[in-house]
């Protein structure tokens, strides 16, 4: 059983089962920041991947010697991080874009539904092509943001403006979209390190890093395989519990593994 799916089931002492849920605030009006042209904020627990975020800044704002469109794509197993990364980078960077426009690239519908509140707003008609056609007319340095687009169904590429100006990032599962990246625009994206995945649990936990939490932080975060999604839920878990400590925790795991190998 994967480390993620060990921690999504386990049980507190009075026999019930604990999930991780968002915080009330953590859904996305997709109308809204679409028409705004606005990317929702990155988690404030966000740690790391200071490798990744200085390469998208290379990639994106290195001079040019000819004009051209830019695409990047992070490809990885869910729960690495992706999204959040993206949504770091753009709050970072977000001036130096004529304007950022968020996708949610889950399935041809979502997708659609997207371009058409953006065709919407833009006044230029609800069809994909209406809105593709408006992105390749809109010579700025614009950004578009196409998010979890794993989806073997959807053909992304009827979504992507023919020009040569323009930003674009796709975060997705599937190994087949790296190959829409343009040129020297490839960067390799897997789990934390191990220093990061500390530094997210305990910002989860909301625990000191003391070199006591630090010790069975990292014995936590080995057991789960430094994987973002799986870290940031532990974290939560503990927060959330008054009774958990980070050491409880780490029992609590071992024995949920040694049940259900």
């Amino acid at each position: 059983m994967r480390a993620l799916d060990l921690l999504l089931m386990l049980f507190m002492p009075n026999g019930l089962m604990w999930r991780w849920h968002p915080p009330s605030n953590f859904e996305i009006n997709r109308s809204t920041f679409i028409a705004a042209n606005n990317c929702p904020s990155p988690s404030q627990y966000f740690v790391g991947r200071k490798e990744t975020l200085s390469k998208l800044y290379r990639i994106f704002f290195a001079p040019k010697v000819d004009p051209a469109q830019c695409i990047v794509t992070l490809v990885a197993s869910g729960g690495t991080g992706k999204t959040q990364t993206i949504l770091k980078f753009v709050k970072d960077n977000s001036s130096r874009f004529s304007n950022i426009w968020f996708f949610d690239a889950t399935s041809e519908a979502m997708l659609t539904s997207d371009f058409k509140t953006l065709g919407k707003a833009a006044g230029v008609g609800e069809q994909v092509k209406d809105v593709r056609d408006f992105l390749a007319r809109t010579c700025q340095d614009w950004m578009c943001i196409f998010d979890n687009a794993d989806d073997e169904q959807l053909y992304l590429k009827d979504y992507i403006p023919s020009c040569t100006h323009g930003n674009i990032i796709i975060t997705s599962r599937l190994a087949a979209t790296s190959q829409m990246e343009s040129p020297g625009c490839h960067i390799d994206f897997s789990d934390l390190n191990k220093e990061e995945a500390i530094e997210l649990l305990l910002k989860h936990a909301h625990e000191e890093s003391s070199e006591i939490n630090k010790n069975l932080a990292s014995k936590i975060v080995d057991s789960l395989e430094y994987q973002a999604l799986a870290v940031s839920t532990a974290g939560a878990y503990i927060h959330a519990n008054s009774t958990c400590t980070l050491g409880i925790y780490l029992t609590r795991f071992k024995k949920k593994r040694t049940r259900d190998p």
